[in-house]
């Protein structure tokens, strides 16, 4: 395999890791946004 396949190759993994974090803290952002009543708590002392 060339070099160049190499570095697509290892693009294609960082954009697929970028992929999942971006997912994951969407999903996060969506749960406290859906359940602001029960995340107050955890919203507050994030600030602290």
């Amino acid at each position: 395999m060339g070099k160049i396949d190499k570095e697509k190759e290892q693009i294609s993994w960082i954009k697929f890791w970028i992929g999942v974090g971006v997912a994951s803290i969407m999903g996060l952002i969506s749960y406290l946004v859906n359940h602001y009543e029960k995340s107050n708590i955890y919203l507050i002392g994030a600030k602290q």
